[in-house]
């Protein structure tokens, strides 16, 4: 493991060439545009990232997880996410960087429940399908290039046609409004997408489930349905996840990473922390040397 002097993970919002919350460039990872960042180091971005990858072979470490990608494909990098990109042949296509605050609740939700949750990469469309996707790159690309009065407007709305059309091949139909999915299934990518915000303040499932105008008992009863896991075990396993990467990533003690977390007494951040890895902060940190 190499030697940390950093006290946190690197993190990036959007730079280079963006109009307003919106980045493009051609997929060239080795050519840095000013005043962006390079991507083949450990860092992780306050926004969505989404790669597509027409030609070449990509490695990705994401959060702890090593993947190989070859063309065509596209990859989703989502916030928060610790990684690193490292191409592997030269490659061709696009990335898109776009702030959370772009998309819905509804789209958020099917892209941490289709994409996040399942899988970071989807391929074997049909190569029209990829053509299409193409085409809407192109025409971002020509608005970011030769900028029109109404590029903000414009360039919102092919990228949320962009998200809508990848995340209705992805759930095999047309994006589903609120009123038509299943009741358990809403329940539970409300309590993900409240546990990813406020994992570091809120411990209790009885919290998220006030937020959710329903029981604790509901809200255990329907993750564990659906996961396997009840809502303690999610909480505890997502707050165990950014203590790993603090731990990999950085020179904190194990005190700062449990404080960091929200975990105010040590003892009780490592006893969490053994319960999910099996191992204790200090024992996990010395098997990555």
């Amino acid at each position: 493991m190499a030697n940390k002097t950093n006290k946190q993970i690197p993190e990036f919002g959007i730079s280079g060439n963006n109009i307003k919350g919106i980045a493009l460039k051609n997929l060239d990872l080795n050519q840095k545009a000013p005043g962006e960042h390079q991507t083949g180091f450990a860092h992780r971005d306050d926004h969505y990232m989404l790669v597509a990858l027409w030609e070449g072979k990509l490695k990705a470490i994401i959060d702890f997880e090593d993947h190989e990608f070859s063309a065509p494909c596209l990859l989703m990098i989502f916030p928060e996410q610790v990684h690193q990109l490292m191409p592997q042949t030269q490659l061709s296509g696009w990335t898109i960087s776009f702030d959370t605050a772009l998309i819905n609740e509804d789209l958020r939700n099917v892209l941490e429940k289709d994409w996040q949750d399942q899988t970071p990469s989807f391929g074997n469309f049909p190569m029209v399908w990829f053509e299409q996707i193409n085409s809407l790159f192109v025409a971002i690309s020509q608005l970011h290039n030769k900028p029109l009065i109404t590029s903000q407007s414009a360039i919102t709305a092919l990228l949320m046609g962009l998200l809508y059309i990848i995340t209705g091949n992805i759930a095999g139909s047309a994006v589903k409004t609120k009123n038509k999915k299943s009741r358990p299934a809403l329940i539970k990518q409300q309590f993900l997408f409240l546990l990813y915000q406020h994992f570091k303040d809120w411990k209790k499932p009885s919290t998220y489930a006030e937020k959710l105008n329903i029981t604790t008992a509901h809200l255990n009863d329907t993750v564990k349905r659906i996961t396997g896991r009840s809502a303690t075990e999610a909480i505890q396993e997502h707050c165990i996840l950014e203590a790993r990467r603090l731990l990999h990533h950085t020179n904190l003690d194990v005190k700062e990473v449990g404080y960091h977390i929200g975990y105010l007494n040590s003892s009780h951040f490592i006893k969490i922390f053994k319960t999910v890895t099996g191992q204790t902060p200090a024992q996990y940190r010395q098997s990555l040397i």
